[in-house]
């Protein structure tokens, strides 16, 4: 399963492929156009989840067999489950949520091209993707905005 390419953030970093939710291959593409800062910032792969048909079964594979593989990811900062949501505007919402966080872009990217990377891939493409078809992804920067102080 492979995503059409898209650009990603003011780094103009491109994901050449994503394979079961997880960027496997990505190349730097020249930086969009207006955007003239080029500093680092936090980097976020987020994994959206369809309710699946069984949950029970998909709960059972998630916790005891990709998260043990997503936590082995180098320099992984953080990561995030949300559950329990609930639609405001626009249909449906989400079954599960996960964020995943890096220091920033390289990181990511070195962490989806390792060995643990790829075996976190292939577990979705040939088990969480079984057990729930409606898997979506992201990676984007953070830029953190802090409001001022009234």
């Amino acid at each position: 399963m492979s995503a059409p390419k898209t650009e990603l953030g003011r780094r103009g970093v491109l994901a050449a492929g994503i394979v079961g939710g997880l960027a496997l291959s990505m190349e730097a593409v020249p930086a969009q156009s207006g955007h003239t800062d080029q500093s680092s910032g936090m980097a976020r792969f987020v994994v959206f989840y369809d309710r699946p048909a069984n949950e029970i079964e998909f709960q059972r594979h998630y916790r005891e067999v990709h998260i043990p593989l997503v936590r082995k990811l180098a320099g992984l900062r953080r990561y995030r489950l949300s559950r329990n949501m609930r639609a405001i505007r626009g249909g449906e919402s989400y079954y599960m949520i996960a964020e995943l966080e890096w220091d920033d872009m390289d990181a990511l990217q070195r962490a989806f091209r390792s060995p643990e990377g790829q075996a976190a891939g292939k577990d979705v493409d040939e088990n969480l993707l079984r057990l729930n078809p409606g898997i979506r992804s992201m990676v984007y920067e953070v830029e953190e905005i802090v409001a001022p102080q009234a």
